[in-house]
C-alpha cells in the first residue's frame, strides 16, 4: 500500500471551502441583490412585519453596499403580546467577507417557549431598532451588557420619556 500525503495551505483550503458554501448556498453578491426583494415578499403576504435597510452606494465599484438591516415578523409581533414582559438580546459577530453583528431579540411565553421578536444585522452593537418591537414601559430588558445595546435602550428610554 502506498500512502502519500500532501500539505496544504490554509488559504487553498479556505478557498475550497468558500467555493462549495458558494456552490451550495448561492454567491454573497447574488444574496444580498435579492435581500430587497424578500423584504418585500415577506411585508406583501405578512401585514404588520416590520424591516428596514440602508444601502450605501460603493465610491470604488459603484456597486450598493448593505450597511444595515432589521427584520421582524408579524406573527412574532403580536405574539410578544402573550409573553413575558421580558426581552432578552444578543448579539454575534460575522466573521469572512462581510464582518458585523447579528442581533437577535427574544421573549419568553408562558410555557418558558423562546420567541424570536427581531432580528438585525448591523456594523455595531445597538439597541436602536428595538423601537419597532417594544411598546410598553413597562419591560425588562436582558443583555450582556454591551455598550453598544446599553446605549440604544437609554437613547429608546429617553426619547420615550419625551
Amino acid at each position: 500500500m502506498n500512502i502519500s500525503f500532501h500539505k496544504l495551505s490554509y488559504y487553498k483550503i479556505w478557498d475550497a471551502k468558500q467555493k462549495a458554501i458558494a456552490k451550495i448556498f448561492g454567491d454573497w453578491e447574488d444574496s444580498y441583490q435579492r435581500l430587497r426583494k424578500s423584504l418585500l415578499a415577506y411585508s406583501d403576504q405578512e401585514i404588520g412585519t416590520w424591516f428596514w435597510y440602508h444601502t450605501i452606494r460603493s465610491e470604488v465599484s459603484g456597486d450598493t453596499i448593505l450597511r444595515y438591516v432589521f427584520l421582524a415578523f408579524a406573527p412574532c409581533i403580536e405574539g410578544f403580546k402573550h409573553c413575558k414582559p421580558v426581552i432578552n438580546i444578543d448579539g454575534t459577530y460575522l466573521y469572512g467577507k462581510y464582518r458585523g453583528v447579528l442581533l437577535i431579540a427574544m421573549a419568553t411565553d408562558a410555557n418558558n417557549k423562546v420567541l424570536p421578536l427581531a432580528f438585525a444585522v448591523v456594523d455595531k452593537e445597538s439597541g436602536n431598532s428595538l423601537e419597532y418591537v417594544i411598546v410598553d414601559k413597562d419591560i425588562c430588558v436582558i443583555s450582556d451588557r454591551h455598550k453598544g445595546i446599553q446605549n440604544g435602550i437609554a437613547n429608546w428610554r429617553k426619547d420615550d420619556d419625551g
